[in-house]
């Protein structure tokens, strides 16, 4: 059986759609992007995700030329530099940035039809603060449901 991953398309079409709708940069990974007014990395990688997607395949029907089940959790993040120590406005700043993503992914969960869904999963705050202002990563993951093209 030949079979093609959804995930390129799923990245692609990601981005697109944010880049879109945001007035910051979306950059493909793997490194994260900050910014004064935010930057949106999909795909990233890092010392604790040291890949840029978690997968996994799964057979649910017997047969050839059937497509596989495929999940897995594109690893995206939001990173905003913060022109002063004051954390709440920074936090506030990331967070605005991300509702806005995710209410187009809402929006679009299909990805204009790559994909069979695709949301947020989970996500985690990371900050770090410095005399000229703070750091604040909000780092989060796309889970996708897809059926893999035969």
């Amino acid at each position: 059986m030949a079979f093609a991953s959804t995930y390129p398309a799923a990245k692609a079409a990601l981005i697109a759609l944010w880049d879109a709708a945001v007035a910051v940069p979306v950059i493909n990974g793997p490194t994260i992007g900050v910014g004064q007014d935010g930057v949106v990395t999909v795909g990233y990688q890092d010392e604790n995700t040291p890949v840029v997607i978690d997968a996994v395949m799964l057979r649910e029907a017997s047969g050839l030329n059937l497509p596989e089940r495929e999940q897995y959790t594109i690893y995206c993040a939001v990173g905003v530099n913060y022109g002063s120590t004051d954390v709440a406005p920074a936090e506030t700043a990331v967070f605005t940035l991300w509702a806005a993503l995710g209410g187009v992914l809402e929006a679009n969960f299909t990805l204009g039809g790559v994909v069979m869904s695709a949301g947020v999963n989970q996500y985690q705050l990371w900050e770090q603060q410095a005399a000229d202002g703070i750091t604040v990563v909000l780092k989060f993951g796309v889970f996708i449901d897809a059926f893999t093209t035969v």
